[in-house]
């Protein structure tokens, strides 16, 4: 349509020409509408309509009283039960949780999803927990990423080896959540509200 106007607008005799100002501007308006359904449905596709329609307002966490502001959380284990309870408890907690069973599948899931925090096991399949650490710090979208180790290996030499490959921390299975939690959210830059003070009696 606009290459049949600008053939038109310079082939046309002098008599003929008209002025495409007003023209042009019409379909400027009217491109708006389409330009934006275009970016919606791109967003939507890199995003996740999930992520994408629940990213304002933020909302709060349920049961605390503060806001996660959609934090997401990718837990790499392999032992089903281990993260079936650690993602209830992280999703009772307000996070987006994902996850990741092996080595291999780690690394691609940390490019895809991107999260803001992973806590990973050393023990895996496709590829140990070190060499999982050691990649994520290489790759440009992951490097920043914090990550904490949750691994039934002794603490003693290991925990010294995740540090100094990466990790912000080191916890033994079996671990306490509630210790869990707050290490989460230090690295997530979550401040939780004062607990309320009790009136006097």
């Amino acid at each position: 349509m606009l290459s049949f106007i600008l053939i038109f607008r310079f082939s046309a005799s002098p008599h003929q020409r008209f002025n495409l100002a007003p023209l042009l501007s019409c379909l400027l308006l009217l491109s708006i509408p389409f330009l934006s359904l275009v970016i919606f449905i791109w967003r939507i596709h890199t995003r996740g309509i999930r992520e994408h329609l629940f990213a304002f307002p933020r909302w709060q966490a349920k049961g605390f009283g503060y806001s996660m502001a959609g934090k997401k959380i990718m837990i790499v284990e392999d032992e089903n039960l281990q993260l079936t309870t650690l993602a209830r408890r992280l999703k009772s907690a307000g996070f987006e949780v994902t996850a990741a069973r092996d080595g291999m599948s780690a690394i691609s899931t940390a490019r895809k999803e991107q999260p803001d925090l992973i806590l990973l096991d050393l023990g895996l399949p496709a590829g140990d927990g070190f060499v999982v650490l050691q990649r994520l710090q290489l790759l440009i979208t992951t490097s920043g990423t914090p990550v904490i180790v949750v691994s039934s290996r002794p603490t003693a030499g290991n925990r010294d080896q995740a540090l100094k490959a990466g990790a912000i921390a080191y916890f033994q299975k079996p671990v306490d959540f509630d210790v869990l939690l707050p290490a989460i959210n230090d690295a997530l830059g979550i401040v939780p509200p004062n607990p309320p003070t009790p009136a006097p009696t």
